[in-house]
């Protein structure tokens, strides 16, 4: 049944006959097939495989892949932190516990996974909005290279404090 798709490409006369619509070799019907071909950069003719592995395929399937896991760790921690935990009593001793405490590794692993999704989803999304509103290339590729920097070394340095967290550990603000 969905061999077409899984086999890696887009097969159009099968996608056309699925939507119900035809694809003319200008592109121009307004169909779904039409506006998935479009934005593939070419329409191309009936039977023509078209390969979709690429990076903005990539960012596409990975924004509706961390929305769900996105969903299940903030559904768990706001469960977890409201209701086993209790806002009111989270201080910095409740930290210390839960990170160095018999479960202290899956509680770094978590906090991690949450910092890695939640930041990258934001900053994929943030991407393909500088992609669609900044015309300008020498601004767009400025923009893009910033928030990839920015998402480097911010992403570095959560991950540094997750892992690298002693209670004992002398700090800049005392």
């Amino acid at each position: 049944e969905g061999e077409w798709l899984a086999s890696g490409g887009i097969d159009v006369a099968r996608l056309n006959q699925e939507l119900g619509g035809g694809v003319p070799p200008t592109g121009g019907a307004k169909t779904l097939s039409s506006l998935i071909l479009r934005t593939l950069r070419r329409v191309p003719r009936s039977g023509e495989r078209v390969r979709i592995g690429n990076f903005e395929a990539t960012a596409w399937f990975f924004m509706r892949v961390s929305g769900v896991i996105l969903i299940l760790i903030a559904l768990f921690h706001m469960l977890w932190m409201h209701f086993v935990v209790s806002v009111e009593t989270i201080t910095f001793a409740t930290i210390v516990e839960r990170w160095t405490g018999p479960q202290g590794a899956f509680w770094r692993i978590f906090d991690l996974m949450l910092l890695v999704f939640a930041f990258t989803h934001g900053v994929n999304g943030m991407r393909q909005v500088i992609d669609d509103y900044i015309e300008s290339r020498g601004w767009n590729a400025f923009l893009q290279t910033s928030i990839w920097i920015l998402w480097a070394l911010l992403l570095g340095m959560g991950a540094w404090i997750i892992f690298t967290f002693q209670p004992n550990m002398p700090t800049p603000f005392k």
